[in-house]
């Protein structure tokens, strides 16, 4: 209900999700898709990817795909802040190589958000030689890493894999 589009839930699934997750935390009942005692089915990981380059957008959607990943996007580091804090995702790859200070800036912003909520969020910046210094400004957190160019995105995958391992 906030006055700000960027603050308020941006689907009807958004906010029904929202709703749902709040019952359940409130009633203590089961995870959603559990029945007679079961466990609920995993639930599918996410990241968003904040990518200006429209031809890595899809190299990452897809690889991101592959691995399991609900794939959330945009060219928008504000975006990814207010989604976060919204619904939290697991994972966040920021360019800073083509988005700029601004994706540091919502890198920062997202690791803290989600210390503060004590919520498990793997976070990658990926930051071109001439930003190498901006590794040194991100959070101190286990789960935060910065990874300088050049590099393969298959060291990208692997370090996601390694900060955020998969479920079994």
């Amino acid at each position: 209900m906030s006055l700000s589009p960027q603050e308020r839930f941006q689907t009807p699934a958004q906010l029904l999700e929202a709703i749902q997750e709040v019952r359940r935390e409130v009633e203590g009942g089961p995870s959603p898709g559990a029945r007679d005692g079961a466990a609920a089915p995993p639930k599918e990981p996410s990241i968003f990817v904040v990518e200006k380059n429209a031809q890595l957008q899809n190299t990452l959607r897809e690889k991101f795909k592959e691995l399991g990943y609900r794939v959330l996007m945009s060219i928008d580091p504000g975006t990814a802040l207010n989604r976060f804090k919204q619904q939290p995702f697991d994972a966040l790859l920021v360019d800073a190589g083509t988005v700029g200070e601004e994706g540091l800036t919502a890198f920062q912003q997202i690791v803290t958000e989600a210390e503060r909520r004590r919520r498990q969020c793997a976070a990658i910046l990926l930051l071109g030689e001439k930003q190498a210094d901006w590794a040194e400004k991100i959070p101190k957190n286990p789960k935060a890493v910065a990874l300088v160019r050049p590099l393969t995105l298959g060291a990208v995958y692997r370090k996601l894999r390694e900060l955020n391992p998969p479920k079994e």
